[in-house]
């Protein structure tokens, strides 16, 4: 199944955003004594005012020995560092269900120096503490939809995929956001009754897909507990009631894509294209990828317009979706390079347009969501990570930190 190029029909110029919409921090900010060689990967917030975020210090980054983690708390408006940590742990997706539930997933160093076992810290009772997570690599996202129930993004031994298929089929080592090496595949796991459990999807699934799967799950995201999307590569299957489905391919994007579901009848996936030659500009690689995007209005998922200019000549497209205020969501688009990220360029979809969101500094946004966002400088030594936080007026700036 190909869908057909569809165009959604939609303004795509950009605009700054006039009327704020967020929700924004509503006490003055403390300054926040955040250590050298801090970089804040990820943030999960309950409101504008309460939240957690997590990070890694990473001494004389990147060539360095494993990282430490360090969790940052945001109450009352402003952010402090807690006392918990756990060396040797690298962590990079966080998601809080309630102001005392959450989960953290990265990955630790086994105990031969020999593999990457996938580590989950759990917080409850006021308390981070740490759970290995069996038979699993690097752990790339996790989405907490209650106390009780969430799911998650791990490599795993490619003897634990349901392929039909022979192995060399099913084996791709890369392309995944977290793909491992070729005996490993990025699969999805649930988290129900207490309990981190894989998830298979079924053999019956046609040919299709398993002749496309490679490195396995991308990314996904849930809209609900009955209904949420994955895509594997190209590829996209859909869970509803209980069950995954395979949806079918999506034309021209390449291999690195994102997904973020707004509701069950809203939600973008965006990605390089598959490359392409650029014959006009020697001084670029003889072949490049643009941005491109899919959005999903409930029925089908049919090609979205993209403002022009996003990404870099030359570099590969970048792009990510995240859910914003208000059933709003953002697009944070850049460009990779060897040894380089670009900084990122930000924008906001709201009511069938793209609005600006101009930030302090040529950052790298690692994260938004209610008001905050994560970001860093590439290329310095000591790495340098900012919070920025959307003011009262829209403007959105850096927040107070000493080292």
């Amino acid at each position: 199944l190909i869908f057909n190029n569809f165009v959604v029909g939609r303004p795509v110029a950009t605009h700054p955003l006039a009327t704020p919409t967020a929700s924004r921090p509503t006490a003055t900010p403390q300054p926040l004594a955040l250590p050298p060689d801090t970089m804040l990967a990820d943030l999960s917030l309950l409101s504008s005012n309460e939240g957690w975020a997590v990070g890694d210090i990473v001494p004389g980054a990147p060539a360095a020995p494993r990282s430490t983690t360090v969790f940052l708390h945001l109450a009352g408006g402003s952010w402090t560092l807690t006392d918990q940590r756990f060396p040797g742990v690298h962590v990079e997706t966080i998601s809080m269900a309630s102001a005392d539930e959450g989960w953290a997933g990265g990955d630790k160093m086994s105990a031969d120096h020999t593999t990457l076992v996938g580590t989950m810290l759990h917080f409850s009772h006021g308390l981070w503490s740490e759970v290995v997570v069996p038979n699993t690599g690097n752990i790339s996202k996790v989405q907490m939809l209650s106390a009780d129930e969430g799911w998650a993004l791990a490599t795993r031994p490619l003897a634990d995929a349901t392929c039909p298929q022979d192995a060399a089929t099913c084996s791709g080592g890369s392309g995944g956001g977290n793909a491992g090496p070729s005996d490993h595949f990025s699969g999805i796991l649930h988290y129900q009754h207490g309990v981190w459990s894989p998830v298979t999807f079924p053999a019956s699934f046609p040919s299709p897909f398993w002749l496309d799967w490679h490195a396995g799950v991308v990314d996904l995201s849930m809209a609900s507990p009955d209904d949420g999307w994955a895509v594997c590569q190209r590829l996209l299957v859909h869970y509803s009631h209980g069950e995954w489905q395979y949806r079918g391919m999506l034309d021209g994007l390449g291999s690195t894509n994102r997904i973020a579901m707004i509701s069950p009848t809203d939600g973008w996936i965006g990605g390089p294209t598959e490359s392409v030659s650029n014959p006009k500009d020697p001084a670029t690689p003889p072949s490049v990828s643009v941005p491109a995007a899919y959005h999903y209005d409930g029925t089908a998922w049919r090609p979205a317009t993209l403002p022009a200019g996003l990404g870099a000549q030359g570099g590969a497209a970048l792009l990510r979706f995240q859910p914003g205020p208000a059933g709003s969501v953002y697009l944070l688009a850049g460009a990779f390079f060897p040894g380089k990220i670009t900084p990122t360029t930000v924008l906001r979809y709201v009511g069938g347009t793209w609005h600006t969101v101009p930030f302090p500094g040529d950052l790298f946004i690692t994260a938004i969501d209610d008001g905050w966002a994560l970001g860093w400088v590439q290329g310095q030594q000591p790495w340098v990570s900012s919070i920025l936080y959307e003011r009262p007026s829209g403007e959105w700036a850096a927040y107070p930190v000493t080292r």
